[in-house]
C-alpha cells in the first residue's frame, strides 16, 4: 500500500485545521438540505443537494487553508482498482442475499416488480425471466453514471480529503473506522427523523446495522483510495454499492415478515 495518507503533501500542521474545517463546513453545507429531507420527504433533488455538501465542503475547506485540489484524488487511477471497486459490492450483495434467498429470509425473484420493470420498458409480451435477464444487466450499466453523479459528491469529502487526513493523524485501522463513523453520523439525522430508512421510524436494530454497514465499507474504500491515490475508487465503490442494492437485489426479492431483518 502507498503511503499516500503520510506523505507530506500538505504541511502537517494544517492537516487538523483542514479535518475541522471540512468537518464544520458539512454541518453547514448539509443542514439545509437534512430539513427538506426531514420535513418533505426524500424527493431525489433534496438527496443530491445532500450528497453533495461534503464535496462541497472539502472545496472550500481547501481554499480557506490554502491547499491545493490535487490532494484530493481527481486523478483518475489505475483502472484494476476501479473495477474492484466496481465489483467488491456486487460480491458482497451476493453472499448477503444469496443467504436471505437460501435461508428463506426473503423470496428470490419478485414477479410483480418485475412485470412493473417490464410494462415501464414496453417490453409487452415478454416473460419476467426475460425481462429480468435484460431489465439488470441494463440497470448495472446504464444506472452507473447517475448513481456516480450523487456518489461522487459524498467521496470528495469523505475519501477525497477526510480519509487520508485522518491517516496523517493515525493508523490504517483507526483512520478506517474513524471516518466510517463520521460517515455513519452524517445520516443520523434523516434516519432518526426522516424517512431515510425502509420504516418510516427505523428500529434501534436498523441503525445499528447501518452503522456496521458504512464503517465496514470505510475499510475498503480507504485501502483503495490510498492504493491508488484516486478518489474515484470510493466514488465508484459508492455509486456500485447503491446501482446493486437499489436496482438489483432489491429487486429480485420478494419480501417475507423475515426479509427487513
Amino acid at each position: 500500500m502507498t503511503a499516500i495518507g503520510n506523505k507530506d503533501i500538505i504541511d502537517q500542521a494544517k492537516v487538523k485545521p483542514l479535518i475541522y474545517w471540512f468537518l464544520g463546513l458539512t454541518i453547514v453545507f448539509s443542514m439545509p438540505f437534512q430539513w427538506l429531507l426531514i420535513n418533505m420527504g426524500m424527493a431525489y433533488l433534496y438527496i443530491f443537494a445532500f450528497m453533495w455538501a461534503p464535496g462541497l465542503a472539502a472545496l472550500v475547506a481547501c481554499r480557506i487553508m490554502g491547499v491545493d485540489l490535487s490532494i484530493l484524488g481527481f486523478k483518475w487511477g489505475k483502472g484494476k482498482w476501479i473495477l474492484m471497486c466496481y465489483l467488491i459490492p456486487l460480491g458482497y450483495f451476493l453472499v448477503i442475499y444469496g443467504i436471505t434467498w437460501v435461508g428463506g429470509y426473503g423470496e428470490f425473484f419478485n414477479a410483480k416488480v418485475m412485470t412493473k420493470v417490464g410494462d415501464q420498458l414496453g417490453l409487452n409480451g415478454w416473460s419476467n425471466t426475460e425481462v429480468a435477464l435484460l431489465a439488470i444487466p441494463l440497470a448495472a450499466i446504464v444506472s452507473l453514471p447517475q448513481q456516480l453523479a450523487s456518489a461522487l459528491g459524498e467521496e470528495i469529502g469523505w475519501r477525497g480529503l477526510l480519509a487520508p487526513q485522518l491517516m496523517r493523524l493515525m493508523s490504517f485501522p483507526k483512520a478506517s473506522f474513524l471516518s466510517g463513523l463520521i460517515w455513519f453520523a452524517w445520516h443520523i439525522p434523516i434516519i432518526v427523523w426522516g424517512s431515510y430508512m425502509i420504516q418510516e421510524r427505523p428500529e434501534t436494530w436498523q441503525i445499528g446495522y447501518f452503522a456496521i454497514m458504512l464503517i465496514g465499507m470505510s475499510f475498503p474504500m480507504m485501502y483503495y483510495r490510498l492504493k491508488s491515490g484516486s478518489l474515484w475508487t470510493g466514488a465508484i465503490f459508492h455509486a456500485s454499492h447503491n446501482l446493486f442494492l437499489l436496482f438489483v437485489f432489491l429487486r429480485l426479492t420478494q419480501d417475507t415478515h423475515q426479509t427487513k431483518y
